[in-house]
C-alpha cells in the first residue's frame, strides 16, 4: 500500500498561512538533508527489526504458548465499516490486496524476502464510518485543504469508493493493547538470548 500523507501542518515559528505548495518553502539542501536522515532511520529500523527475527523464530512455539495463556475474548461487530475503492466492491472483505508488494501497515507482502517473514493476509475494519474514512483517505470526511476534498487529495481523481457496513462475531480475539496480555510474551523474549546482540 503506498504511503499517503495528510495536509502539511503549521510548524513552529512560521506565521504565513499553510498552502498546498508547502514544500516550496524549503531549499533543496534542506530536503536532501531530510532524505539522508530518513534513510538513516530506515536503516536503524531494519537492523532493530530484522536482527531479532531469527531469535523470534527460535522461540516461536514458546511465543504461541504465551499468547494462548492470554485472556481471549470474543468480539461482536455491530455496524463496523470498511471503505474500499469501487473496483473492489464485489469482494470488500478480501485480504488479497494486503499481500501485494511489501505489504501494508499490519503485515508483510509477497515481495518481502521470504528468508525474513512469510506473508499473511490482514484486513482493516473501522468501528464506525468516520474511522474507516480516515484510514482510507487520511483526513476527516468534512475537512478540505484549499478547497480540495480528502478524495481529491488522495491523488485518485474521478475514482469512486464504496462503504460497506459489517455485522458479525469473532470468537477469539487477542487484544494486544493491554499490558497484561503482553506480559507472557515479554517474559519469553526477556528470557531469550539474542545471537546478534544483548538480551531482548
Amino acid at each position: 500500500m503506498p504511503k499517503r500523507f495528510g495536509p502539511p501542518r503549521r510548524y513552529i515559528g512560521h506565521k504565513d498561512p499553510i498552502g498546498i505548495l508547502e514544500l516550496d518553502r524549503f531549499s533543496e539542501a534542506t530536503l536532501n538533508r531530510w532524505r539522508e536522515i530518513s534513510q538513516d532511520l530506515d536503516e536503524l529500523q531494519a537492523v532493530l527489526y530484522f536482527n531479532l527475527l531469527p531469535e523470534q523464530r527460535r522461540v516461536r512455539e514458546q511465543l504461541l504458548a504465551a499468547i494462548s495463556t492470554a485472556d481471549i475474548q470474543p468480539l461482536v461487530l455491530e455496524n463496523w465499516v470498511r471503505v474500499v475503492s469501487y473496483q473492489y466492491s464485489e469482494a470488500p472483505l478480501s485480504c488479497a490486496g494486503s499481500l501485494q508488494g511489501y505489504g501494508g501497515r499490519f503485515n508483510p507482502g509477497v515481495d518481502l524476502d521470504h528468508g525474513t517473514m512469510m506473508p499473511w493476509p490482514a484486513l482493516y475494519v473501522g468501528a464506525d464510518h468516520e474511522t474507516a474514512f480516515r484510514e482510507k483517505f487520511q483526513l476527516p470526511s468534512t475537512e478540505t485543504v484549499n478547497g480540495l476534498s480528502p478524495q481529491e487529495l488522495a491523488l485518485q481523481p474521478g475514482q469512486s469508493h464504496s462503504t460497506v457496513v459489517i455485522n458479525g462475531r469473532l470468537a477469539r480475539i487477542f487484544d494486544m493493547r493491554t499490558p497484561a496480555a503482553l506480559q507472557p510474551i515479554a517474559r519469553v523474549l526477556d528470557g531469550s538470548t539474542c545471537r546478534n546482540g544483548p538480551r531482548i
